[in-house]
């Protein structure tokens, strides 16, 4: 993959994860010295690609992920880092931890990435922050997040530092650290801000896009498996011209919430929850697309009927037709001996649009797709090349159709 910097070109957020742990392991990191920068939307999941990132390194090096988060332990009367440890404990051990810190930049102040001057004896020096002791005694990742919110001059001032020196105050962290930072265009709101360019040259910088559905979709099957309402992605194939997906909105400030791939997420484990109502759809997408959400969800398709009658397919009203590939994946899911029972339905699908056969694969989920595919291809070996999209990857698993 070649780097990808602003000028036209930008990075799918589905590799992002996968270019931070190719960066950290690469030769000379550490003497290249620049930071990553990931500029995109929100809520398209850069933040959640740095954790997911930071914890593949970590278990890559073979060592405990922890996460800087400070607690009171009344077991043990004192403030312990995330997992139960005392600082003392991790550094007497560090070279078992990957330390990753996460910093909402928008709401800190200088003294939270410097330290605290003291005086003693006619000296002054900077208290050492926590966080950064625990950063100079084992590897791990600084992320400064919502760095295009700063609003404060004198935290825009010391955060040059923390990218290219790797130094908080007078604490110099371990060169197996590295600093990424995330943030938005722009166009995204009205307290965005364009960075300095003295900052900006520590960095190299990535513009992010959305995912698209079938990425989203995908990625939802792998991190909750059945637990999402797999309708939402036959909703958005459904409206995929309109791009519901996405769409922020073109005033930077407002009352209502807009779709973007986090709020579908969220509104895909709600109503699995329990908290499918009109009111919860569209505090999380906005009224309009959850309005029209809603309706699709109340859709009944008697898909036993059509099991029975697969001819019927071609009668439903379209909406209904992009509710029958979720449908029937789950319905394979439930009835895996009857697999073959599924077929003269998917060919009356395939026969009027290759897409629902692509939206019912990837609804199944790679646990199940496998075989699957394997069984599909030996009802009709014409599946083989209709799905090569859906195949690339595993087709050395699959025996080559007799």
């Amino acid at each position: 993959m070649p780097d990808v910097t602003f000028g036209g070109i930008a990075m799918k957020i589905g590799q992002m994860s996968n270019y931070i742990i190719r960066h950290y392991f690469s030769e000379g990191r550490s003497e290249r010295g620049y930071g990553l920068l990931f500029l995109g939307a929100p809520g398209v999941g850069k933040s959640l690609n740095v954790d997911e990132a930071a914890k593949k390194i970590a278990k890559r090096l073979g060592k405990e992920f922890t996460k800087v988060v400070v607690r009171w332990s009344s077991e043990k009367k004192a403030f312990v880092i995330n997992g139960g440890r005392g600082l003392e404990e991790v550094l007497a051990e560090a070279d078992r931890y990957f330390i990753f810190t996460d910093f909402r930049l928008s709401t800190i102040e200088p003294s939270d990435l410097s330290g605290i001057p003291r005086s003693r004896e006619g000296i002054t020096y900077y208290d050492p922050l926590l966080w950064a002791v625990l950063h100079s005694a084992a590897p791990g990742i600084l992320f400064l997040d919502e760095l295009t919110w700063i609003q404060r001059e004198d935290v825009w001032a010391i955060t040059p530092q923390l990218v290219l020196d790797k130094v908080a105050g007078l604490t110099a962290f371990s060169k197996e650290t590295l600093v990424i930072a995330a943030g938005n265009r722009p166009e995204d709101g009205s307290i965005v801000r364009l960075i300095h360019n003295p900052l900006l040259n520590r960095f190299k910088i990535i513009k992010i896009t959305s995912p698209t559905i079938d990425e989203w979709a995908e990625w939802m099957g792998e991190r909750y498996g059945d637990g999402w309402e797999r309708r939402t992605y036959a909703f958005l194939k459904r409206f995929s011209d309109d791009g519901y997906l996405l769409m922020v909105p073109k005033t930077p400030e407002g009352l209502e919430n807009f779709p973007t791939p986090r709020s579908w997420t969220w509104a895909s484990l709600d109503i699995v929850n329990g908290f499918g109502g009109l009111e919860d759809v569209c505090g999380l997408v906005g009224e309009e697309v959850g309005r029209k959400f809603r309706a699709f969800l109340d859709i009944d398709v008697d898909l036993e009927d059509l099991l029975r009658s697969p001819e019927k397919f071609q009668t439903l009203q379209f909406d209904a037709k992009y509710a029958v590939p979720i449908m029937l994946a789950s319905w394979v899911g439930q009835n895996p001996d009857k697999v073959e029972g599924a077929f003269p339905l998917l060919d009356a699908m395939s026969g009027e649009r290759h897409e629902f056969t692509v939206m019912m694969c990837i609804s199944l989920g790679k646990r199940r797709l496998l075989d699957f595919l394997k069984r599909l291809f030996a009802y009709n070996p014409k599946y083989k090349e209709d799905l090569t999209e859906i195949t690339e990857g595993i087709f050395d698993q699959i025996a080559p159709s007799r």
